[in-house]
């Protein structure tokens, strides 16, 4: 073997370690997103708010769940699920059901390694008792449309999006997948998601086909 292959072989090795490198970035991030949004999904159940609050990105977080518009920075973040969605208290009541599965992830990073999104189907189930003792039964179902950013080494949440396809009591015998309830607080921003998405249900792929590699419109 002559210099030159020589060489001509270490650039080669050098290359291909530096594309595993790369490859094996790739897979430690997906994984390290994927148990991020699994943790969010089980700190939800419990209404672990102030848990919730710390995936997030300490600049430029922005939360938007159903119509109740943009909630954006970290304390916004942790108004909206707190003081809104909590009732201004945290930790799940005894006896009290409140399930939100986070199932068919969907997550490519950026080849910067720096942001990521991802899309994953939340299908949840509620059951409690209103002021006046009788049971309330819940089923949802929707899909989040994500964006993460890794912030000084670590993934967290920057954008959070979650659009229900239907909603409503078991005991009414029928999903609502039409309308919604009233928005709930008062936003930063109003819904970005606009009257069409609430109509049909559907939010945008991020991702492409991963045969044709179509961008699919919604």
């Amino acid at each position: 073997m002559t210099t030159g292959d020589g060489a001509r072989s270490h650039e080669a090795m050098e290359s291909r370690i530096q594309q595993l490198e790369s490859r094996l970035n790739r897979l430690e991030s997906i994984e390290t997103i994927k148990k991020l949004q699994r943790a969010y999904g089980y700190y939800l159940d419990y209404k672990l708010w102030d848990q919730i609050a710390e995936l997030f990105v300490d600049e430029g977080a922005a939360v938007e769940i159903a119509n109740n518009g943009v909630y954006r920075g970290k304390e916004r973040i942790l108004t909206f699920y707190r003081d809104i969605l909590g009732g201004g208290r945290s930790g799940r009541p005894a006896g009290q059901l409140n399930n939100h599965m986070q199932l068919q992830g969907v997550v490519d990073p950026d080849p910067s390694g720096k942001t990521a999104r991802g899309r994953w189907r939340e299908i949840t189930m509620i059951a409690v008792r209103d002021p006046e003792g009788n049971p309330f039964n819940m089923w949802a179902e929707g899909v989040y449309e994500n964006e993460y950013v890794c912030e000084d080494g670590i993934w967290k949440f920057g954008t959070l999006r979650w659009l229900p396809s239907f909603s409503g009591r078991l005991d009414d015998g029928v999903f609502d997948t039409t309308t919604l309830m009233p928005p709930l607080g008062e936003p930063d921003e109003p819904s970005t998601f606009g009257p069409a998405a609430f109509v049909e249900r559907k939010l945008p792929y991020h991702y492409p086909h991963p045969i044709t590699e179509e961008n699919i419109d919604l």
